[in-house]
């Protein structure tokens, strides 16, 4: 997670992939809410398929629920786990 944490503190955004999926982090000085789990963070996460929902850094890398897109329609599907690394 260093990975996206260091460069997002750097820069204030960054983009990664994982598991084919889109994230964008972004630093939060006073911090954000995770959307799944309630946890406070500074670094928060948006996925293309839901830029409202919040998520910390350790749900989206540990196979945490995450919207996804349907590859037909392009709308939200049911939340699914997430898994992989960033690309």
């Amino acid at each position: 997670m260093e990975c996206i944490v260091d460069p997002t503190r750097t820069y204030g955004q960054v983009q990664a992939l994982v598991d084919g999926q889109r994230w964008t982090a972004q630093s939060h000085s006073r911090g954000v809410t995770c959307t799944h789990c309630g946890s406070a963070t500074e670094i928060a996460c948006y996925a293309d398929a839901s830029a409202d929902a919040t998520y910390c850094l350790k749900c989206v890398f540990a196979n945490a629920v995450i919207p996804r897109r349907t590859r037909q329609d392009g709308d939200q599907t049911a939340a699914i786990g997430a898994r992989g690394a960033v690309s």
